[in-house]
């Protein structure tokens, strides 16, 4: 778990891309695939302010995320 906390620490303010790996039929489709920027880390998570929603009225969208989800393996997440 350390590993992962170290290495999202590194990447704090870089864009990353998290990609939902498993997913259900009644999921939200708007988590399912994330762009933005890793904007605040945080000892039992970490947040992302999203760069990928183009509209010019909508507000800044964060979505947060636990160590867990990235170590089981329910989310994929890239550094772009």
């Amino acid at each position: 778990m350390n590993s992962i906390k170290n290495e999202i620490h590194a990447l704090h303010g870089k864009k990353v891309h998290l990609e939902k790996q498993r997913t259900h039929p009644g999921d939200e489709r708007f988590y399912n695939t994330v762009v933005g920027v890793i904007e605040q880390v945080f000892p039992d998570m970490f947040v992302v302010l999203r760069t990928d929603i183009d509209s010019p009225y909508a507000t800044p969208q964060r979505t947060c995320y636990t160590y867990a989800d990235i170590l089981i393996g329910d989310y994929s997440l890239d550094v772009m």
